[in-house]
């Protein structure tokens, strides 16, 4: 039979193990999550709403969006969508996969690697605040 000390050190220990328990499972979602988000990545065709459109069509430096433009958007897509806006400024992309997706593009002309040559107007840039939100 345990005393009280016994039994309070016990619930404390159980109660460490459990948070412990807790904390590597919520760990292992997250990083299950970016491991899916990373597999979507490499499987995804362009988003064909407003992502990659040709110049005539192309809106995100004219339109301000939405919540309701990007709040279903998958990680990937708003991604694309973000980066297509400096992508129309013709910013060369370090990251393989963003590279690669608009070298793919007929309208794409990377000129710099330097985000401090690119100049945004106001829709563009409340339009990258706007899906940063939900990225």
């Amino acid at each position: 039979m345990l005393n009280n000390k016994q039994k309070t050190t016990l619930i404390i220990v159980m109660s460490v193990a459990f948070a412990i328990v807790i904390g590597v499972l919520v760990t292992l979602l997250i990083l299950q999550k970016q491991r899916n988000d990373m597999i979507q990545m490499s499987q995804s065709k362009p988003v064909t709403m407003v992502v990659s459109e040709p110049q005539s069509t192309y809106t995100l430096d004219k339109v301000r969006l939405s919540d309701e433009d990007v709040r279903y958007k998958s990680n990937w897509e708003l991604c694309l969508m973000r980066n297509e806006i400096f992508a129309r400024h013709g910013y060369i992309f370090s990251r393989s996969e963003l590279r690669a997706h608009f070298e793919n593009q007929p309208w794409y002309r990377g000129t710099t690697t330097r985000l401090g040559d690119i100049h945004l107007n106001d829709i563009e840039k409340y339009n990258v605040n706007l899906i940063k939100k939900y990225e």
